[in-house]
């Protein structure tokens, strides 16, 4: 099954993983060094910029072929029926849906305060829309922007937002606890 996995991110894009190594080293390097200036673990300052670097890598990185046209995209848009196999099947669908799930999950741990929660949410969510239109705006990339990248994206986001918020109340009660 991990075999599989391989083959649609490597096929899919060959520079995403080495893009997303270069983030895990770069995340930690910013959270050790820089865990002064967040309110949060130094592993979710890492876990948030290698979770983005994974994104970077996945969706902004270039495919070897060209796209001649500047802002083309396509908006067909197919709701899926939402099944386990949906996420579980090794496919580029599942793929876009994971790959945000990440980036929800810490961002919101990052988030301190109700307000900031708002803010992380709504940046985490115009996320795969900018990636879309960066997509669109630079055909050199060889990508096309499409409707239903954005809608799995979104789904994963909101997975990731919601689980977010669940262990940021279990992460406080458990430093109540440990500090008590």
């Amino acid at each position: 099954m991990l075999s599989s996995w391989w083959q649609v991110v490597n096929q899919a894009v060959p520079w995403a993983l080495p893009f997303f190594g270069f983030s895990i080293v770069v995340g930690a390097l910013v959270g050790i060094t820089g865990r002064s200036r967040f309110r949060a673990p130094w592993w979710c300052v890492w876990a948030v910029i290698a979770s983005a670097g994974l994104i970077i890598g996945y969706t902004l990185t270039p495919t070897g072929q060209t796209y001649q046209e500047f802002g083309s995209c396509g908006l067909e848009l197919t709701i899926p029926q939402v099944t386990p196999g949906l996420f579980l099947r090794p496919s580029l669908e599942a793929l876009n849906i994971w790959l945000f799930v990440p980036l929800g999950l810490f961002a919101m741990l990052l988030a301190g305060s109700a307000r900031m929660r708002v803010w992380v949410a709504a940046a985490v969510l115009a996320t795969p829309l900018a990636i879309e239109a960066v997509q669109a705006a630079i055909p050199a990339l060889g990508r096309s922007c499409a409707a239903d990248d954005v809608l799995y994206n979104i789904v994963g986001a909101a997975i990731g937002l919601i689980l977010g918020v669940i262990a940021s109340y279990g992460y406080a009660r458990a430093q109540k606890h440990k500090n008590s």
